[in-house]
């Protein structure tokens, strides 16, 4: 058996701690910013909550990090290389390729996330309306 712990914060701990006192290994993914910057992998965790935090995470069996950087990081924090796996977040872009719009379609465009500052819903919104001028097909 395994557990997941899909965000590297305090349920992940004590998923950790759980999973170790249970004989089950956790494998923990680490998949953004937020806990990077923010959270108990930060480079400053300044709380002694943090602190225990990480301390609960480094029990994990193996963590899951969805970029070159986040591994990185890890290794840097005291992960074992050996234990760090780099497993990028994916489409299977091939289910999305037989789709052929119709010439008189419309654009559409779709957000799928968290309504969070990082997660730059913004920055998307102001690219996605500058398409559309400049293809042509309106005012944004």
């Amino acid at each position: 058996d395994a557990w997941h712990a899909h965000v590297a914060h305090h349920f992940g701990a004590i998923a950790a701690l759980a999973a170790r006192m249970l004989g089950v290994r956790l494998i923990v993914k680490v998949s953004g910013i937020w806990e990077l910057r923010y959270g108990a992998l930060a480079e400053r965790t300044a709380s002694p909550f943090a602190r225990l935090t990480l301390r609960g995470l480094r029990l994990a069996g193996a963590w899951q990090a969805i970029s070159h950087r986040i591994a990185q990081r890890l290794a840097a924090l005291g992960v074992p290389e050996s234990r760090i796996l780099e497993i990028p977040n994916a489409v299977d872009t091939a289910r999305f390729r037989a789709v052929v719009p119709d010439a008189g379609d419309e654009a559409r465009f779709m957000f799928i996330g968290r309504l969070a500052p990082e997660k730059g819903l913004d920055t998307l919104l102001h690219a996605f309306a500058e398409a559309v001028v400049a293809s042509g097909a309106g005012d944004a």
